[in-house]
């Protein structure tokens, strides 16, 4: 067709060959599946190690037991330096800070049973007088004797440690954080009220006055906790 004395030619324009169309596509899906495999097998090929940690949040100044603690697994790459790798290191020992659940335990952060050349001792305490809810392990505590009202309370040991704080069945007593009162672990509605016992490290030479909170019913033994030594 002539128009003006010119040919126009339509089909002129070049396209892209189908073959190279699909040779990209492959070439794209190679890439995206080769990408997806590596990331998988990095995952499931990293050398991994297991390490040993609080199965829960462990107190300050708790005596470890094997229940304490139970086995995670980290990669190789992870191990912290100077923590604990089996339950040796830590089982027997006393935390000497909060350790937390799942996290691996610094060995400087567990210490020796032995505080400081002190005896534990376990004595009924009057919860109530003794601050509420307001103690929590590793405090340092002035011991009283309070027998009645009208008596002034006797000093029986200062600067001693609080260690634990359990009911008379030996459950331990923890911080109602809504509270701000200290309740029962396991301690049902129906359960009768018992004395709140407190594990404490004294000096040796207090332990004849101490112990007298340990005889049965008593209540007499008040707690005074020290802000500062």
């Amino acid at each position: 067709m002539k128009i003006f004395g010119r040919k126009k030619n339509y089909g002129s324009r070049r396209s892209i060959p189908i073959q190279a169309i699909l040779a990209i596509i492959f070439g794209l899906a190679v890439a995206v599946a080769s990408g997806i495999y590596y990331q998988r097998y990095i995952s499931t090929h990293q050398a991994m190690t297991q390490v040993i940690v609080p199965a829960h949040n462990i107190n300050a100044y708790t005596q470890i037991k094997p229940g304490d603690l139970t086995w995670r697994q980290v990669p190789v790459g992870a191990v912290e330096p100077g923590t604990a790798r089996k339950p040796d290191d830590l089982v027997g020992k006393v935390a000497l800070a909060e350790l937390y659940q799942g996290e691996q335990v610094r060995l400087e952060r567990v210490g020796e049973v032995s505080t400081d050349d002190k005896q534990v001792v376990a004595v009924n305490i009057d919860l109530a007088r003794s601050g509420g809810g307001y103690f929590s392990p590793g405090d340092l505590v002035d011991v009283y004797f309070a027998e009645t009202e009208n008596v002034p309370g006797a000093i029986l040991a200062s600067n001693a440690r609080l260690l634990q704080l359990v009911d008379a069945q030996g459950n331990p007593i923890t911080l109602n954080q809504q509270g701000g009162l200290l309740q029962q672990a396991s301690q049902s509605a129906q359960a009768p009220r018992t004395p709140a016992v407190a594990v404490l490290a004294v000096s040796p030479a207090d332990i004849p006055q101490v112990t007298r909170g340990a005889a049965n019913g008593s209540r007499g033994i008040v707690l005074v906790k020290k802000l500062k030594p």
